[in-house]
């Protein structure tokens, strides 16, 4: 058995690299662990230029995978080599060539922007020499369109956000009862001390626009057939 792992990660590893790295207590089993030390190829640590000058269709595929997050131009003028390498293997490399050419087209779907597909899919297909090979573009195409699960997915993803749009309304309904009501009361007590006492100081009617207890409120209007004047009154 030759342990490898083959990391795609736009960092390089710096986890754990033997099986006892992984194990936890008991320290005295860890003895006892296969000593296996994988080989680790960072794909972080190889260049796109690199990748597609080399030999091997897979490097090359590869270096699309190491260009996913670049911009549109670098993705493109990367992926477009990478398809041209890829259409040199042919005869009894058919299947690998489609393998190949499935994860380049997977890539485009998947974690490019939608906007940039027509182009790269028309890059693909112009490097494919021949009516056969592009036809076999198309049906991976159409293949990787929208599936059951994707849909299915989708329609989960906009149920969340219907639940959670009425979660909000819900929210904001009720701060607007809640407002509604405390206006009523503030109001209510401006209201009943004007009929009492006449015009309000603005220092009072601000304090009362600025209070945000409605049983705080409710206690002040109880209080008005108390008092005899204004200094009297206490909010």
């Amino acid at each position: 058995m030759l342990p490898v792992v083959i990391y795609t990660g736009s960092t390089a590893w710096g986890s754990n690299r033997t099986l006892v790295d992984l194990l936890g207590e008991p320290q005295a089993l860890h003895a006892f662990a296969p000593v296996w030390q994988p080989l680790f190829w960072n794909l972080a640590e190889q260049s796109p230029e690199e990748l597609l000058a080399s030999d091997n269709t897979w490097l090359q595929m590869m270096a699309v995978l190491r260009v996913k997050d670049a911009d549109a131009a670098t993705f493109r003028e990367v992926f477009t080599q990478a398809v041209h390498q890829v259409k040199t293997i042919k005869g009894a490399e058919h299947v690998r060539w489609y393998d190949l050419m499935r994860t380049l087209l997977t890539w485009v779907f998947w974690r490019r922007p939608e906007a940039e597909r027509p182009t790269l899919l028309a890059e693909a297909e112009k490097a494919q020499a021949g009516v056969k090979r592009q036809g076999e573009i198309q049906q991976m195409t159409n293949k990787l369109g929208p599936s059951f699960w994707d849909l299915a997915l989708e329609n989960a993803m906009e149920k969340a956000r219907q639940e959670v749009k009425e979660e909000v309304m819900e929210k904001a309904r009720q701060e607007v009862k809640v407002f509604s009501k405390l206006q009523a009361l503030r109001e209510m007590l401006a209201s009943w001390l004007q009929d009492k006492f006449g015009r309000l100081p603005k220092k009072l009617q601000k304090q009362i626009e600025a209070t945000t207890d409605a049983e705080q409120l409710r206690q002040a209007i109880r209080r008005i057939p108390k008092c005899s004047s204004l200094t009297d009154f206490q909010l």
